[in-house]
């Protein structure tokens, strides 16, 4: 079907889902874990098969869901591509075997980064406030803000303190700006820091070559892209879904719901990304960049390793005001 019929069937079947679990279990919470909410929570999104044809995507988090899922399909009219994910969780822990976890200067795209209070996190890119010349760096608001409990001015580590940061001679940014993290209708997890005097190398993608922009164009089927982390490096992947609405998000002590997110499978026998990833940068095979990591499934995708979850990174450039830092 085309883009704009999908749209269409995606909100109809989005509706009927929620009314239908509505009836039988009573309204849904969302800010409890994923293994106890009621059958029926599941995300809904769109599958682009080539650049004219789409088909919806819904992402079950649980086996004892798949029983009412018949009855989607049917709404659906068979034009659906279904998947157990598993619970969804924020990837801000350490993962055992690590890539970026070094101290690092100049810094670059893919390090291990963190707020004190944090575990770990991934350096996204450099950017700037339009109308201001102070270089800054992107990544999670979970990662440089703790999930909102954190304060402006708050020091930001490189590498992350589990990989040891954790004194003057590891702060290399204040935290400037976070968006604040809701339990519902979230369309982006970012924060902003304020670098201090320490060099970077603004566009350089170790492995890959260099950040040449943002990428505004649509999302095509099997779309390749790369991304940099701190816990698996370079991954290569292919986008799966676009605009996946109700993404249950498990994250330090509630689970958040978030909308028109991107879903990446890796390609191999690899994840495309890990717990430590959080805030990497997703680019395409032009250096352009796609995408801000923030989550992943335990399960799904073409090799069952499991399914990344990023935010459109034009999205977050547009809400909070940047531009990328190239040079």
């Amino acid at each position: 079907m085309r883009l704009e019929s999908a749209r269409e069937l995606k909100a109809e079947v989005a509706q009927a889902m929620e009314q239908l679990a509505i009836q039988t279990y009573g309204p849904l919470p969302v800010s409890v874990p994923i293994n106890k909410l009621p059958p029926l929570a599941a995300a809904v999104g769109i599958r682009p098969l080539n650049c004219k044809n789409y088909q919806l995507a819904l992402r079950v988090y649980r086996t004892s869901d798949y029983p009412m899922i018949e009855q989607v399909q049917q709404l659906a009219r068979g034009e659906m591509d279904v998947q157990r994910v598993g619970p969804i969780r924020a990837q801000r822990f350490l993962e055992r075997f690590s890539i970026g976890t070094r101290r690092e200067r100049p810094l670059r795209i893919g390090l291990s980064i963190s707020h004190p209070k944090v575990a770990v996190g991934t350096l996204g890119c450099f950017v700037v406030k339009r109308g201001e010349s102070d270089l800054l760096i992107l990544s999670n608001n979970h990662v440089l803000a703790h999930e909102n409990d954190a304060n402006v001015g708050d020091p930001i580590y490189q590498p992350g303190r589990i990989d040891g940061g954790k004194n003057r001679r590891d702060q290399v940014a204040t935290l400037k700006e976070f968006v604040s993290l809701q339990v519902t209708d979230n369309i982006v997890d970012a924060a902003i820091a304020t670098l201090h005097d320490v060099s970077v190398r603004h566009a350089e993608l170790p492995g890959i070559g260099l950040l040449k922009g943002v990428y505004n164009d649509d999302i095509v089927s099997g779309m390749q892209v790369y991304k940099i982390g701190r816990t698996t490096g370079i991954t290569q992947g292919r986008i799966r879904a676009i605009e996946v609405d109700d993404v249950l998000t498990q994250y330090k002590r509630i689970t958040r719901s978030f909308q028109g997110v991107l879903e990446i499978e890796g390609v191999g026998d690899r994840p495309f990304s890990a717990p430590g990833d959080s805030g990497a940068l997703v680019v395409n095979s032009h250096g352009e960049a796609v995408a801000l990591v923030f989550a992943g499934s335990d399960y799904g995708g073409s090799n069952n390793r499991g399914l990344t979850y990023a935010i459109p990174l034009p999205t977050v450039l547009q809400l909070m005001d940047l531009e990328l830092a190239l040079e």
